[in-house]
């Protein structure tokens, strides 16, 4: 049993529903021939053709109540319901089930450990899919840490014949005495037994508790938010539930920069950083990753006086735990400085630049901001047109424009593995061109920005060794 363990963190779901056989398993390999392999891949197929048998079987049951008879009649392994789901994938027993039971596991969620008593409640339909009457035992094997319990609405059913019965478990935690055992993320196990004479399904059941929110917890909206100074002072975080969000407001002044920076990341942290207007729902800027690293920075100018509104979350909506801890601050910092050819925002504007290759350094000194620049070239020559040398928080995206500046005859976003961008083109005509540049992200600004653009004339390209091979009749052999 070598497949991922659960739980599915988003939710606290079961995870795997069952196992199947994947060890050792005869297939098909590229090239031809056979060889044994192990893996999920291999225990995948066995479960694909059971559900194929299934369906061939009846026709008229639905893919849920095929999913559910699959783990209904599976071969409990007696291990944790993390490693087997319901069992092992037994189809001589799917084939004429004696009971169905939908769904076929009970997740519960997580415990709210901020309510003195947490309270959840979830039904499942006991079907007899047998021609004659039936009477089934329910019954809950487990013994509970202290603070826990739960219950059925009924321990028998007398169900008649293609006919079904309703049936609730519910679970009531007392936080004042439970205390959950090993890491800070814990999974309760359980299970429902449905029984007939000496015949049980087993009905796997789990709850998660979660690790304690940190001190600034609970501030998941925009009227949660925790106020944060402009000085750098850091405030420590974490997600300690899957999706958890941090919001977090300050004080702006008309005409001031801001510094909004993540850091300090715990080794499973990821933040996705975004800045709100006053009214904590019309979105400013946004980061994700900046420079080469998983934290975020937003660099912005208050347009107006008032509260603004900073909301962070894990880039994985499922990550959670003490691992994704990170600091935040915000920083009163210096406006940033155009670059040298500014104004180049129209084509009107544009700068010149040579075509023997001389860099022009630039920088996108405000959110939006674009550079354009202007080249002689001659007809029939070839030009590269690059990006390169940037800045921690560069990131180009470069369009080259026919001689009006307005039709685009070429673009360019990464090249290659890096961020910058490149242009192979050659003119048609004489001519002045066209080159613009803006970021990628219309938020970002600031001196990290920084760029180098640049043309050169090159050789043509040339043709490799197979050409002309541009038509059926002139393929290669």
């Amino acid at each position: 049993m070598f497949s991922s363990r659960g739980p599915v963190y988003w939710g606290w779901l079961l995870k795997p529903d069952l196992l199947a056989p994947g060890v050792a398993i005869r297939s098909t390999v590229p090239d031809g021939g056979y060889e044994a392999w192990n893996g999920t891949s291999m225990a995948t197929p066995h479960v694909a053709g059971g559900a194929a048998l299934l369906r061939q079987l009846h026709p008229e049951w639905p893919p849920e109540r095929v999913k559910a008879v699959l783990m209904n009649t599976a071969q409990d392994l007696s291990v944790s319901v993390l490693l087997q789901g319901a069992g092992r994938v037994f189809l001589p027993r799917a084939a004429s089930p004696w009971v169905i039971v939908e769904p076929p596991s009970l997740s519960l969620g997580m415990v709210d450990e901020g309510s003195p008593l947490w309270e959840r409640a979830m039904s499942f339909t006991v079907t007899n899919p047998t021609a004659q009457s039936v009477t089934y035992t329910l019954h809950l094997p487990t013994t509970f840490l202290p603070g826990v319990t739960a219950s059925l609405s009924a321990s028998q059913l007398a169900v008649e014949p293609e006919g079904a019965a309703q049936v609730t478990l519910t679970l009531r935690v007392d936080n004042s005495l439970f205390t959950p055992p090993g890491p800070p993320t814990y999974t309760v196990e359980s299970k429902v037994l449905v029984m007939k004479g000496d015949r049980s399904l087993l009905v796997p059941v789990i709850f998660g508790v979660s690790p304690a929110g940190d001190a600034y917890e609970p501030d998941n909206t925009a009227d949660q938010a925790t106020l944060i100074s402009t000085d750098g002072a850091s405030q420590t975080h974490n997600f300690h539930v899957p999706g958890d969000e941090d919001w977090v407001r300050f004080e702006a002044t008309v005409g001031i920069s801001y510094t909004i920076e993540t850091g300090n990341l715990g080794p499973g942290s990821d933040t996705v950083l975004y800045l709100y207007d006053t009214d904590g729902a019309t979105e400013l800027a946004r980061n994700d990753d900046f420079g080469d690293t998983l934290a975020s920075r937003i660099l912005w100018q208050a347009p107006a006086n008032g509260t603004y509104f900073i909301r962070v979350h894990h880039y994985n909506p499922s990550a959670m735990g003490p691992d994704t801890v990170y600091d935040v601050w915000v920083n009163e910092t210096s406006p940033p400085q155009p670059d040298a050819y500014e104004p180049d925002d129209t084509p009107e504007q544009a700068t010149s630049i040579s075509t023997d290759g001389t860099p022009q350094t630039h920088n996108f000194h405000i959110p939006g901001d674009e550079d354009w620049l202007r080249f002689a070239a001659t007809a029939g020559t070839w030009y590269v047109i690059e990006t390169g040398n940037l800045g921690t928080n560069g990131d180009t995206v470069l369009h080259l424009y026919d001689m009006d500046g307005a039709t685009e005859l070429a673009r360019n976003d990464d090249y290659g593995n890096s961020r910058a961008s490149h242009i192979l083109w050659q003119a048609l005509a004489d001519g002045t061109y066209f080159i613009r540049v803006h970021h990628y992200n219309p938020s970002a600004m600031g001196p990290d920005t920084v760029y180098d653009v640049w043309v050169n004339e090159t050789s043509p390209p040339q043709p490799d060794a197979y050409e002309p091979d541009d038509t059926p009749e002139q393929a290669t052999s």
